[in-house]
């Protein structure tokens, strides 16, 4: 029996806006979405595979890293810079094939729902809400987790 793949794709959770002390890569978690990732991590809890990858931005990074406490997880979370470009689609794309492990990928829109679109064989259709999680086994969209705040 060959093994289940698990993949996780998740939109960073709410951030402050882009202002002229903070570019766009700075954005980091407003209160509100720091709630939200940890809240994520909570209903995702035991699901969440071994490795963790998130887009070098602020706002990604720290999602990963709260998704993994409300999990109950102390893990490092790697980063894969290409989630923070247009590239992240064929990126992780040819990543999840070489690799063949269960992973968890945290970036942005419109990238991430365009990762989920094609890593489900067209099955998750539309944009990711912020804090929004989908796991998909097989190809196949299994569950899509919404923050609850």
């Amino acid at each position: 029996m060959a093994a289940r793949m698990k993949l996780i794709l998740m939109r960073h959770a709410d951030a402050v806006d882009e202002g002229p002390l903070i570019d766009d890569g700075a954005r980091y978690l407003s209160p509100r979405g720091r709630t939200q990732a940890l809240d994520v991590g909570e209903q995702l809890g035991a699901a969440l595979p071994d490795v963790v990858w998130a887009s070098p931005f602020a706002r990604a990074l720290q999602t990963a890293e709260l998704v993994l406490r409300g999990a109950g997880e102390a893990r490092l979370v790697q980063v894969m810079p290409p989630l923070a470009t247009s590239s992240a689609v064929r990126f992780v794309e040819r990543h999840v094939r070489d690799n063949q492990e269960d992973a968890m990928f945290v970036g942005h829109e419109p990238t991430i729902s365009a990762i989920a679109t094609l890593l489900s064989q067209g099955e998750q259709r539309g944009g990711f809400d912020r804090a929004q999680a989908v796991v998909i086994e097989d190809g196949r969209v299994v569950r899509v987790v919404r923050a609850r705040v």
